[in-house]
């Protein structure tokens, strides 16, 4: 594949680091991926391989406070922010790739983003591709410490904390977990703002899917100890017509990093050919 990296910027005048891969041929479709909280777009490198190798184009970038990208870390000032962020990843990779179908593609709080940009902007994607998706935790915040944090979060929005992520819970691979607790563009912080956005943006996207009205793959691990796998059986459940549940025993959060990750790269390239639209 070959690859190009570029700078963007928000609508709120930040830099943001993008990068792009193009398959050998003519792309069959462009994938716009958006990556997780924490983490960074270059942590997809394998997968944007792996996609071009079967004719897909690949896009993503750092959002705000992410990666190489400008930005508090872990803080974003609205949800909105958020979404135009996700409007000008589709947007420029629309420019960059013309008149071919758009994939939208979000792991964890990608996932949470993609759900509700497409709420939003039905028109932007023909097709959705959602992994562990942030709908909700698989743990809940005590009633006290919520009304707490929702009060502080109303004096001091962009005050941040460490998310206290388990590392472990990644992946069932060691290296992989080594890689990222070693990474120096990941971190483990997150604004009181960013946090209580997208636990309520999370509980809109399942009460609003029966709105989706293009065809969605949504993967989940079993043991995922991060992100809940019963919300997203919650969201499927709620529009089986168009969103395709497939959940996966044993496997942890990141499904792109797991042991079995060429099981999952088959399953997703599969549907993605069945789904595809045909000119």
């Amino acid at each position: 594949m070959s690859e190009q990296e570029t700078a963007w910027r928000s609508f709120d005048e930040l830099e943001y680091y993008a990068w792009s891969a193009s398959p050998m041929g003519p792309p069959r479709a462009v994938i716009a991926l958006v990556h997780g909280m924490g983490e960074h777009s270059r942590r997809y490198h394998d997968w944007a391989r792996r996609l071009t190798q079967y004719d897909y184009a690949f896009v993503s970038m750092d959002y705000r406070g992410h990666g190489r990208s400008e930005g508090k870390k872990g803080h974003t000032p609205s949800y909105e922010a958020l979404m135009h962020d996700v409007k000008l990843l589709t947007g420029q990779s629309r420019e960059l790739f013309h008149d071919i179908p758009l994939i939208l593609y979000g792991h964890s709080l990608g996932g949470n983003l993609v759900l509700n940009f497409h709420l939003l902007h039905p028109e932007e994607a023909d097709l959705l591709v959602v992994t562990s998706p942030w709908l909700k935790l698989t743990f809940e915040l005590p009633g006290g410490i919520k009304k707490a944090g929702r009060l502080m979060r109303c004096l001091m929005p962009s005050l941040v904390q460490k998310s206290k992520l388990e590392t472990q819970a990644l992946s069932r691979d060691m290296d992989i977990v080594h890689t990222y607790e070693n990474d120096p563009l990941v971190h483990d912080r997150i604004s009181l703002n960013m946090l209580f956005h997208v636990m309520d943006r999370g509980l809109t996207a399942i009460g609003q899917a029966g709105r989706i009205r293009v065809p969605v793959l949504l993967m989940h691990g079993e043991e995922d100890r991060i992100t809940s796998c019963e919300a997203s059986r919650e969201l499927a459940g709620k529009n089986p017509e168009f969103i395709h549940l497939k959940t996966w025993p044993g496997c942890y959060h990141e499904l792109h990093n797991e042991p079995c990750r060429d099981e999952v790269f088959h399953y997703l390239a599969e549907w993605l050919d069945k789904n595809l639209p045909r000119k």
